[in-house]
Parts: C-alpha cells; sequence; structure tokens
C-alpha cells in the first residue's frame, strides 16, 4: 500500500491512505453540442427534469463545438434524455473515486497508477455539492486501476464517507460491476 499524507507519494508502500475515499467503475457521457447558446446549462436542466443527478461534470469549448463530459447517476437515461434533446452523446467506461475536499490528491492518484504501469488518457475533477471532490479518470485498464486504488483504503475508511448521495451511488455502481 501507498502512503499519502499531504505531499507527493513518497516512501514504501506501506500504510494505507490517511483519508476516507471511495472508487469504483462508472461510465462517462462524452456531449457534444454545435451552434447552441449555454448548451451545458441546457444539459443540466433536461438532466434534472427527469430526476437525474450529475456527480461531475468538464466543459470544454473551441472554435466549432462546445463538448463536455458527465457523470451522472443513470449513464443510459441521461444517454437518452440528451438525446432526445438534440445533443450528440457517446458513452465511455471511466474510474470514479470521490473523497474529502483535498485537490492535491487527484494528481496522487495519478501518479500511483502510472507508477504501476497504467496510463490516464484523460481525468477531472469536480465538487459534488456535499463537500468531497469527485475524480474521474479514463485509463488503460481500468479494471486494474480500481483494484489499486481500493488498496489504499482501509476498511474503516470504506465506510466513512459522509456524502450518502454519492456513496450510495458508488455501492450501486460497485455492486452491477
Amino acid at each position: 500500500m501507498l502512503t499519502i499524507q499531504g505531499g507527493p507519494i513518497t516512501g514504501p508502500r506501506s500504510k494505507p491512505i490517511s483519508e476516507p475515499f471511495r472508487v469504483c467503475r462508472s461510465s462517462e457521457l462524452i456531449v457534444e453540442a454545435t451552434e447552441r447558446s449555454g448548451p451545458l446549462r441546457e444539459a443540466l436542466a433536461a438532466l434534472a427534469s427527469r430526476g437525474l443527478t450529475v456527480l461531475a461534470q468538464s466543459p470544454a469549448h473551441n472554435r466549432a463545438a462546445t463538448r463536455f463530459r458527465l457523470v451522472v447517476d443513470g449513464t443510459w437515461p441521461a444517454h437518452g434524455v440528451l438525446q432526445e434533446a438534440g445533443f450528440k452523446c457517446q458513452v465511455e467506461p471511466v474510474v470514479v473515486v470521490e473523497w474529502p475536499p483535498r485537490p492535491a490528491l487527484m494528481a496522487q492518484f495519478e501518479n500511483y497508477l502510472t507508477e504501476e504501469g497504467i496510463g490516464t488518457i484523460q481525468s477531472f475533477a469536480s465538487w459534488d455539492g456535499g463537500g468531497c471532490l469527485v475524480g474521474v479518470f479514463q485509463t488503460t485498464n481500468d479494471e486494474r486501476a480500481v483494484e489499486l486504488l481500493r488498496g489504499l483504503m482501509t476498511e474503516a475508511d470504506q465506510g466513512s464517507m459522509r456524502a450518502a448521495r454519492v456513496a450510495a451511488w458508488v455501492q450501486g455502481a460497485v455492486s452491477a460491476a
């Protein structure tokens, strides 16, 4: 195991991470909108109108289109809602990690995966609205990434997260995986 205590990853792999977090395999929606005004706001409103919760988001813009990534509590229902609203969508597998607010952990998780031979294709972090960060990693080996990241936790840490909404979602996603 690996020690992560406020600085870069150093030292032997002897202790679990010092802060509780959750990790699971999931999916993200990559949504593209061309020639639209306020597409992210429009997409989020469409999802909310159907009772779907966005757990993480990452917008990106270029001259031709607006593209954003979403992790939603119901990937396939969200995919349908967004397509009905006229958005182009694709679904990609990802690893989702949720932890208390300490942004440096995102880089430390990514460095750890790299040290273990797992490449990160793309990643982003987003606030969940409940005091935690949600990191989304598209990796070269999601199954192994989840296994390695789970190995950083103690059993007590795995059960101690305060964000009940995200915890319930993660538990459901882990059960489905």
